[in-house]
């Protein structure tokens, strides 16, 4: 059994997952990540549930095949000092929520961070699920906001959380010409699976698999129900080579773990 690097999981630290009756404990990943055959995960810290930078990282940490990445407020007073603080904690990346930050920034700003996080080497991961109530949608396209800021800061290791969503093919030509782009499928994957566009996921698995990663969402989606997910990814005429960089290596080689 191929063994599956999740790019994309969601323990907090009450436990609570956005004021629902769900578990969002880290006992309940780590034994979901056992079931599954899951032995790494990134685990995104979000606004909220308790979340502060150096308890996440601790809890985070102390769990085997946990990997932390921070919540960047894009609010902080000093976007730099904040990334400097982020990277001396230890952590590896960071994430950028748009949509709870209301998309209230400015190119210039995201153009530092992105330059500061060149500089230290952190990974970032953009959430590119843009939808939300009229009075915060965005009147932009956020995909162009990316590709300006990553003209400054060209060598940054990116991770564009989602792909896309419903512009999957246009952040996959994106990440195709651009080696340090990866695109998550999580929440993609399982959104529009009885559309047409699961069949452009498939196409992407066989085009540019070098190109993507998998994540669960946890705990939106069960990591036992990913497994099974990429267990169907097995059936298609797909090389072994190709399941292997798409399951675990490409984003393990983000964070510098073998498979």
């Amino acid at each position: 059994m191929i063994p599956i690097f999740d790019s994309l999981t969601h323990p907090t630290l009450d436990g609570k997952w956005l004021n629902r009756d769900t578990l969002a404990t880290f006992d309940d990943l780590k034994s979901q990540m056992k079931q599954a055959y899951v032995p790494f995960a990134i685990a995104c810290g979000i606004n909220g549930n308790g979340y502060n930078h150096e308890e996440y990282f601790s809890v985070s940490s102390n769990v085997d095949g946990l990997i932390p990445i921070a919540r960047l407020n894009m609010s902080a007073d000093s976007l730099e000092q904040e990334l400097q603080h982020i990277y001396d904690i230890g952590y590896k990346g960071i994430k950028i929520h748009p949509r709870y930050e209301k998309f209230n920034y400015s190119e210039e700003k995201l153009s530092r961070v992105f330059i500061k996080c060149q500089q230290l080497g952190l990974i970032v991961h953009w959430c590119s699920f843009y939808y939300t109530e009229i009075n915060n949608y965005p009147s932009y396209d956020p995909y162009f906001l990316i590709v300006n800021a990553l003209k400054k800061a060209p060598k940054l290791d990116l991770v564009i959380v989602h792909g896309g969503v419903h512009d999957l093919l246009k952040y996959a030509e994106l990440a195709r010409f651009n080696s340090n782009i990866l695109l998550d499928l999580s929440l993609t994957l399982f959104q529009y699976k009885e559309t047409t566009h699961y069949q452009n996921i498939q196409f992407l698995l066989k085009k540019i698999d070098r190109r993507l990663c998998l994540g669960s969402d946890h705990p939106e989606i069960q990591l036992l129900d990913l497994r099974t997910e990429f267990e169907e990814f097995c059936k298609l005429d797909l090389a072994e080579e190709k399941l292997w960089n798409i399951a675990c290596r490409n984003i393990g080689a983000k964070y510098k773990i073998e498979f």
